[in-house]
């Protein structure tokens, strides 16, 4: 029979600097992603909601990154990351000399926060995209004959009437990163010294490498309560500032 411990394995996590530095790991991760996510989903967006040609066709292919296998694009970004790969190669075209990108700390979690942002532009833009074709289209027939520029009705128009969504994919796209484990597994294990070891890594090793399952299943529950919480505070802020207009 095993010993009821209570809240001996939550003492230990907090006293644990491999959680801490996991937890940081996470929240820069989680914050690049996230910026990342919006900035580029919206961009994508506008570009496709362009009266251009074939426009359905790049709809399909910047969509094609979320249905390809997580698993086999972060084993293409590790081939293309290696220090013989494609990346340094190119970059040997123009002279410069190419790190090693994922035995770096700080290279390694920027390669990590792209791969995700890559993975997911096609499903953020899809999200932008219809939120932009439900746009009141008089409203911007209106700032026109005004003389408002294409800027000004981006910035004065767009951008807040989209807010809403964008409190979605931010959400979204936190949500990912707190659970992010195959890209990371995949891409660099957790390296180089604890450098990509996110929170979904940190909990995979101790409960299922090291078979401590209760510290795990400690962590998992930090992290939920983590994940809740932070949306909750964004959730709160959205309303706030949705009252205050």
């Amino acid at each position: 029979m095993k010993e009821f411990i209570g809240f001996e394995n939550y003492v230990r996590l907090a006293g644990d600097p491999e959680f801490w530095n996991s937890l940081l790991v996470t929240v820069v991760y989680a914050v690049g992603v996230c910026l990342l996510s919006v900035v580029s989903g919206l961009g994508v967006a506008l570009l496709l909601d362009a009266p251009i040609r074939a426009r359905g066709f790049y709809r399909g292919i910047y969509f094609l990154p979320a249905v390809t296998s997580s698993v086999a694009a972060a084993i293409v970004w590790k081939y293309m990351l290696d220090p013989a790969g494609f990346v340094n190669t190119l970059l040997a075209q123009v002279g410069i000399a190419g790190p090693d990108w994922l035995q770096n700390r700080w290279l390694a979690l920027i390669a990590l926060t792209l791969l995700t942002v890559w993975k997911n532009i096609g499903f953020n833009a899809v999200l932008y995209l219809t939120a932009l074709q439900a746009l009141p289209h008089g409203i911007y027939e209106a700032a026109q004959l005004d003389g408002a520029s294409g800027w000004q009705r981006l910035r004065l128009l767009t951008i807040p009437l989209l807010s809403p969504m964008t409190f979605f994919v931010v959400l979204q796209a936190l949500i990912t990163s707190f659970q992010a484990f195959d890209l990371v597994y995949v891409l660099t294990g957790g390296g180089p010294r604890g450098g990509t070891e996110v929170l979904g890594m940190f909990m995979y090793r101790e409960a299922f490498r090291l078979g401590d399952f209760g510290y795990g299943t400690a962590i998992a529950f930090v992290t939920l309560v983590l994940v809740l919480g932070v949306s909750l505070v964004q959730w709160r802020a959205s309303g706030a500032e949705g009252e205050r207009r």
